[in-house]
Parts: structure tokens; C-alpha cells; sequence
């Protein structure tokens, strides 16, 4: 008996979201991709004469009271099913990309089917991949563009319909925010109006990416173990247990911090990802309870999977880890910037967790550790992190020849394991996150301190000396509050005959101290708030303001 297995891919998501820089339409816009493969897969269904059931632990396809087919993924852009005759299989085919399109003007749709005999295998769900991504190839992202003599919206482009607005802004700011602000925070709002964001008077705000850790080594698990097993149902319960354990993660996060809508925009939560946008005083703290939580979470839930087989038992029971980036801007700075750099820092941080330090690579289920980077923007415009560390983090007073970057992070959940003594010693302090918040609040009401780390940190970037002298002042008149910070034990720089930039690691690991100490200023900045040691800091400042 030859069984269909379908598959499809929402496009241009990223783009489709942040076409606007308003976070009405933002949120709009996540609620709509939100929907596409769940309501609106469901009505397709409907439309063809079939629905979605769910029967316990197991998603199918009904027709006339029988089984005519089975869901394996519908989250995150990304559908998987099997149909078990061609007729439905080419119906839906035709008509899902098509529904998708009209819904969210903007996105399209790659989508394959493989022809499999039975149940299908690991082989069978790689080539399904490579057709999508072919599909992809030859169809690319395709917009809806203004002829000429039609006016065209000034923020997308698009050709203007009524209330001088584009099709796609319509439909994001009739969308609600119903889905997605019942995962976070329990409850349905439809009420599309304007979002409030909690901010300090700077009106700074944080845009969150997380990702986790593992998925990877899960997948490869799967398929070298699976390939001729129950692959589907264990791809299917993976991918509803993993969307369970992401959701219970973000919603303990916001309920441990007594967050509300009028804190946090959601933006993308499925699978293993997380993006949102949210007021500064609180990112830090909810990105490490999340963390944490994700960990908690993605155990427990994982354990639910039904598997005998022992390598995939493992890799199952470890869960999973996280990594994050934080991007502080200021609310009329482009949000879609601000998601690319936050991006970028959750993809630094994974580079520092996967590096032979904290991984053993023959351990296939080896897993990195959690950990986050964040930045604050200052600049006008920044492409991505890279040009962030060459324009604002780079000296040259050591070798002119020979930089040092600034960067204190990443700053991980809780010590990590060094699994290489060598790479050790390249790097003798990693900083928890927790480590951070403690010295953050030891300097958050010490203007004098706070005053005299900003003059010594200008003067890295100009003149070794000076700022040597800076910093013994400091330790000759506030040497209490130096030594209590932590961060200025063993600040022993080399001296000019040793080898300096990336070739001396001494001089990297105290570079890594400076980045820190640039962090936690620029932390102040921002008006951070946070719970540490038993004490409570906030900012004076802060007031609610209305963005529309």
C-alpha cells in the first residue's frame, strides 16, 4: 500500500513580520504566522471534506469517521503529514498554498511529496527536505508589487488598498494577538488595538532571540537509529513535546516575574525558538529564568516520548539547552535591525558553547551549555555583530598592529563544565549570569564608581597608561568597592616584549574582563532592574509608554 508524505514550508516569514516597524503590526503580523499551521491548516481541512483529530498522543487526518492520514509537525512555518491516498494528498496540495498566501499576503510556500510504501523511514523525511528546498530554489519569495499609476505604501512597498493602507498591514492589524498571547500568558486578547510597552524615560527596549541547543545531534540520533523504525511517530511526538516544553518554559518565565501584555510583545514561539520584544528592566532576568526553565521543560516533556531504543533514549532524557541574544535598542530604532543583531549574539554565544572548551567532540550527545550575549546599540545603524565588534569594541593600545576585542560574554546559566584543560586557560573566568546581575547591583546607586569605570574604560581604547593610572586611583581611593565587584582581581595586562592580540591568552581573558565591566555599564544605561542579594534594584524612572 503506497502511502503520501506531504510536506511544506512558510517563506519570508522574517520579512512578512517586520515589513513594518510598528509593534501593532509586528504583532499582528506573529499572529497570523502564528495561525497558519494550525487554524487555517484546519480549515483547509475542512474545506476538502477532512479534519484534524487529536487521539491522545497521536495527531491524524478524518474522513467520514475514518483515518485517512497522519499529522507529523505543524508549528514553527514547517507542515508534515502523511496521506494515506494520492486524491486527498494533491487536494490539499493545491489548496494549502494558495490559503496561506491569501491570509498572509507577503509569504509563500514550498512544499513536496515522496511517495513512500507503508510507514516512512529517516530517508524517506531527508528527501522530502531536498524537494522543499528545491521547491524553494525555483519559487523563491515572491511579492506582490505596485504597477505603475498605483500608489504604493511608503513603509512596504505594497499597493495601497483602503484607509491608505497595504493588504498585508490589513490583515496583521485585524489579526489580534488571540493565539499568541494565550502562550504567554494564558489568556486570549483579539483586541488589536495599540500595544503598550513598559519602558524607562530613554524609551529603550529589548529585542529577545532564543534558540536551543541539540537539535541537531536529535535529528542525526533519529536518523542513524531510526532509519528503518518508527521515525514518524518519534518525529511527531519530538516536535509536540519540544512546542509543549518551549510554551510551559516561556509562560513559568513571565508568571515568575509577574509579567503581563503590557511588558512583552510576542513575536515567533514554536519549536525551539523564542522571539519577543520587551521592556529593558526585566530581559536580563527573564531570559535567565527561561533559560532555565527550557532545560526543566524539555526533560520532562521528552521523558513522555515513547522509545525503546537505547542511543535515543539517551539523547532524549538529557533534554535540551539553550542559547540567546539580546539587542537593547531604542523604540524608533528599525525593529527588523534589531532582530538581526539579536540574532547574531544568540549565534555568537552558540559559537563560544560548541567550542572544544566546553564540548567533547567524539560525545555525539554532548550538548553546549546555556548562555546569552547582549548588546546596546549606539550607533545609528549596524549590519551585524561583527561590524559591532571592529567599530565600537576594537583597540588598538596594546599593538597597533595587533587589536583586542573588548567582549565580555557570553554569560552562561551556571559554570560551565571545561571538558579541555588547554582552552582553560584562554579563558579562566567565565561569568554566570547571575555573577553579572551581583555586580551590576553592587554599582547600580554608586554614581562615583560608575563615574570613575567610565573614564577607565574610555581610556582603554586611547592610552594603556593613562588608564593604568586611572585604575590604581581607583584602587588607592575606592579600593572597597573595587575589590567587592570581582572583576578587577588579577587585572595583570602583559607587558609590551609578550606577544599581545589573539596570540597572547592572558591578554584575551583580561580583555574579556574589560568587555564585562562595558557591560555592565551599559546595563545602567538601559535601566535594568533586578532581584539580587536579597535586594531590589529598579529604576527612578520608569513610566509606561504608549507606541501605536
Amino acid at each position: 500500500m503506497n502511502n503520501f508524505l506531504y510536506g511544506a514550508s512558510v517563506n519570508g516569514i522574517q520579512s512578512f513580520i517586520f515589513k513594518s516597524n510598528k509593534l501593532r503590526d509586528i504583532g499582528g503580523a506573529s499572529e497570523l504566522v502564528e495561525q497558519l499551521c494550525t487554524t487555517l491548516l484546519n480549515q483547509v481541512l475542512e474545506e476538502l471534506g477532512l479534519y484534524f483529530e487529536q487521539d491522545g498522543k497521536q495527531q491524524l487526518i478524518g474522513k467520514d469517521k475514518s483515518v485517512v492520514g497522519r499529522v507529523y509537525q505543524r508549528a514553527a512555518g514547517s507542515v508534515k503529514c502523511l496521506f494515506f491516498n494520492q486524491e486527498d494528498c494533491q487536494a490539499f496540495a493545491l489548496k494549502f498554498p494558495l490559503a496561506v498566501r491569501n491570509m498572509a499576503t507577503g509569504v509563500s510556500v514550498s512544499q513536496a511529496v515522496v511517495k513512500v510504501a507503508g510507514e516512512p523511514v529517516g530517508e524517506d523525511f531527508y528527501q522530502l527536505e531536498k524537494g522543499m528546498h528545491l521547491d524553494f530554489a525555483q519559487k523563491g519569495t515572491t511579492f506582490p508589487e505596485a504597477w505603475m499609476g498605483i500608489r504604493s505604501s511608503r513603509e512596504t512597498a505594497l499597493p495601497l488598498l483602503k484607509e491608505g493602507k497595504d493588504e498585508g498591514t490589513l490583515q496583521k492589524q485585524s489579526a489580534g494577538k488571540g493565539r499568541l498571547n494565550e502562550k504567554f500568558f494564558g489568556k486570549k486578547d483579539d483586541r488589536g488595538k495599540a500595544i503598550s510597552v513598559l519602558k524607562n524615560d530613554k524609551s529603550w527596549m529589548a529585542v529577545i532571540h532564543a534558540d536551543g541547543n541539540g537539535l541537531g545531534q536529535v535529528i542525526q540520533t533519529f536518523n542513524r537509529e531510526l532509519n528503518k523504525g518508527p521515525f514518524g511517530e518519534v518525529l511527531g511526538a519530538f516536535s509536540r513535546h519540544l512546542d509543549i516544553a518551549n510554551e510551559n518554559a516561556t509562560r513559568r518565565a513571565v508568571d515568575h516575574l509577574k509579567l503581563t501584555d503590557k511588558d512583552i510583545v510576542p513575536i515567533i514561539l514554536g519549536g525551539d525558538d523564542l522571539t519577543l520584544a520587551m521592556s529593558t528592566e526585566h530581559s536580563l532576568e527573564f531570559v535567565k529564568w527561561y533559560s532555565r526553565f527550557f532545560e526543566e521543560e524539555t526533560k520532562a516533556e521528552f521523558k513522555q516520548i515513547p522509545c525503546e531504543n537505547p542511543a535515543v533514549r539517551k539523547i532524549l532524557d538529557q533534554g535540551l539547552t539553550v542559547c540567546a541574544g539580546i539587542a537593547f535598542i531604542k523604540k524608533k530604532y528599525p525593529m527588523h535591525y534589531g532582530l538581526h543583531l539579536a540574532e547574531g549574539l544568540c549565534k555568537e554565544a552558540k559559537k563560544v558553547a560548541k567550542s572544544d572548551a566546553y564540548i567533547n567532540k567524539d560525545d555525539l550527545t554532548a550538548l553546549p551549555p546555556s548562555c546569552l550575549m547582549f548588546h546596546r546599540v549606539e550607533s545609528s545603524f549596524v549590519e551585524d555583530y561583527k561590524m559591532i565588534e571592529e567599530l565600537q569594541l576594537t583597540s588598538h593600545v596594546f599593538d597597533k598592529n595587533e587589536p583586542v576585542v573588548f567582549k565580555g560574554g557570553p554569560y552562561f546559566l551556571s559554570k560551565p563544565e571545561i571538558v579541555n584543560p588547554e582552552d582553560e586557560q584562554k579563558r579562566p573566568q567565565e561569568f554566570i549570569i547571575d555573577d553579572l546581575l551581583s555586580a551590576y547591583h553592587q554599582i547600580v546607586y554608586n554614581k562615583e564608581i560608575r563615574a570613575h569605570l567610565r573614564t577607565w574604560v574610555t581610556e582603554m581604547f586611547n592610552s594603556k597608561a593613562i588608564a593604568d593610572q586611572h585604575l590604581n586611583r581607583m584602587r588607592s581611593t575606592k579600593g572597597r568597592e573595587v575589590a567587592s565587584l570581582g572583576l578587577f582581581d588579577h587585572m595583570d595586562f602583559p607587558n609590551p616584549a609578550e606577544k599581545t592580540g589573539v596570540n597572547n591568552p592572558r591578554l584575551q581573558a583580561q580583555a574579556q574582563k574589560v568587555g564585562q565591566i562595558i557591560d555592565i555599564l551599559s546595563l545602567k544605561a538601559i535601566g535594568l532592574e533586578v532581584e539580587a542579594m536579597g535586594k531590589k534594584s529598579k529604576s527612578k524612572t520608569n513610566q509606561t509608554v504608549e507606541v501605536s
